[in-house]
């Protein structure tokens, strides 16, 4: 097929159809054979880069972020929900550019081996941990043939690249501070956002921090003012200077005011001046902050930033019917995208692993991986060449 194309561009080229090319020199080679563009700066010890290692900080900052934070955890779950709540099947397909067509039955034993094991439950750990620390990882492991994925925490992980920025291998660091080498096969790594030049992905929420906890902090400083301030102090003399009150008076008297304490408005625990909190409760009109207006604000921002419509986390809008009905449309494409992003890792690394077995995935006919597909077609010897995987 590659032939094909090249042939086909030096025919243009020839005939003069294609500019800035000479029909008298018509090389018409346009692509390169190998990477040029070098994006790691190589260390002085083996020539090779400094492994990149990952953004341990931020990925604790983002897995708390989503763990306590109500608001970010609901809309994590939701995207994860929508993503690959539906779980997932394997699916004969036909490979493109040749006439193969599969059967069910070519796809039987991967499908079982797949079906039959956890992955379901480990692909929403995978997404989930992909959107908060940026990139998730997975361990291939297929044991006394049963399929054991495993979820390695990205904290733990580094990835020793060459000067062109091409995976050479990850390095796992224990609980013991041993390091583990894998091989680029024997992990699958997830990430929906990545800068080129970056050899880790960017968690979603890195968008939506600073709304986050704005909107966390002003919560906590309303919980705070409503404990504290809500109820103006009030001081009773009890007793005399000449006749005071006894023990007994005393506890009976705040037996009698805890009774009446939500009337009367009494609490303790201010810390302000009597005249600047004033003599009215927050949840009146005269001293209500009216804050929900701001908190619905960025609330909206929070999800905006990670991409769902606000409806979806139960947040007042002022949207009717119709700008639903246009935001889903929108959102669906953005699913869809991630979705494409999800089964590419899982066919091109999770599927072909396990079609490697011990050998290299170089040397499986699996996918077309920079090959050229006819020969593919030609070579082909394995039980399955190509899969079709349904979100």
């Amino acid at each position: 097929m590659v032939s094909s194309v090249e042939q086909a561009i030096k025919q243009r080229a020839v005939a003069g159809e294609i500019d800035g090319v000479s029909p008298t020199d018509a090389k018409a080679a346009f692509a390169l054979n190998s990477p040029t563009a070098v994006v790691k700066r190589t260390s002085g010890q083996g020539g090779k880069p400094r492994p990149s290692e990952p953004p341990v900080q931020k990925i604790q900052e983002y897995r708390l972020i989503a763990d306590t934070d109500p608001h970010v955890g609901e809309a994590i779950d939701t995207l994860v929900d929508y993503l690959v709540g539906s779980g997932f099947s394997i699916e004969p397909a036909n490979i493109v550019g040749t006439d193969e067509q599969q059967t069910p039955e070519d796809i039987a034993e991967i499908k079982t081996l797949i079906e039959t094991s956890n992955f379901e439950e480990v692909l929403f750990q995978w997404v989930w941990h992909a959107l908060v620390d940026g990139t998730g990882f997975i361990e291939i492991v297929v044991e006394e043939d049963t399929f054991k994925p495993k979820v390695l925490s990205a904290e733990n992980i580094s990835k020793q690249t060459d000067e062109f920025g091409n995976l050479v291998e990850y390095i796992y660091e224990t609980p013991d501070n041993e390091e583990i080498s894998f091989n680029p096969y024997d992990l699958a790594e997830l990430s929906f956002h990545r800068h080129p030049g970056e050899d880790f992905g960017r968690p979603l929420i890195e968008r939506c921090e600073e709304q986050a906890d704005m909107l966390r902090d002003m919560e906590i400083d309303m919980s705070r003012f409503i404990a504290t301030k809500a109820y103006p102090p009030i001081i009773w003399n009890l007793g005399t200077e000449d006749r005071p009150w006894s023990e007994p008076q005393i506890d009976e008297w705040l037996d009698t005011v805890s009774e009446i304490e939500p009337d009367s408005m009494l609490a303790v625990g201010h810390d302000v001046e009597h005249d600047v909190v004033g003599v009215t409760s927050t949840s009146s009109s005269a001293g209500a902050m009216r804050l929900e207006p701001v908190f619905n604000h960025l609330l909206r921002r929070v999800y905006t930033a990670l991409g769902l419509p606000a409806f979806l986390g139960n947040i007042a809008t002022d949207t009717n019917r119709g700008d639903s009905v246009t935001n889903m449309p929108k959102f669906d494409r953005r699913i869809q995208r991630y979705r494409r992003i999800i089964r590419s890792s899982i066919r091109n690394q999770i599927f072909v692993s396990i079609e490697a077995g011990d050998s290299e995935p170089g040397e499986t006919d699996v996918l077309p991986r920079n090959s050229n597909l006819d020969n593919i077609a030609r070579r082909k010897r394995g039980w399955t060449q190509i899969w079709q995987l349904s979100l």
